[in-house]
């Protein structure tokens, strides 16, 4: 859950300053960083490449992707509340993740 930069306050960023409240964004973006390169891993093939391409080439381009897809969607989308995004996460994700999990213990029962 990335905090928005706009906010005057930065909720538990709020009793810091100087090098402690840059190491927290430090670690935010850490988090961002590390968790493109295992969306890019685990779904979208890793270090496999077109053919043409080096895998680490490969694996850069994949990540910086989907760096530049959350930090465009951060920026451009307005601020949702982490209580509203908790209250949208429990009771429409929760339910299709599991909806999804028994359609497809039904289709691979069928098949």
């Amino acid at each position: 859950l990335l905090e928005h930069e706009a906010e005057i306050v930065a909720g538990y960023c709020t009793e810091y300053s100087g090098l402690k409240w840059g190491m927290f964004f430090l670690a935010e973006y850490a988090h961002l960083f590390a968790f493109s390169f295992v969306i890019s891993i685990v779904f979208f093939g890793g270090f496999n490449a077109w053919g043409f391409i080096p895998g680490g080439i490969a694996i850069l381009i994949k990540a910086g992707f989907f760096v530049f897809l959350s930090m465009w969607v951060r920026a451009t989308y307005p601020h949702v509340r982490p209580d509203q995004l908790m209250d949208m996460c429990w009771k429409i994700m929760l339910p299709l993740a599991l909806l999804n999990i028994v359609l497809t213990g039904i289709i691979i029962l069928i098949y």
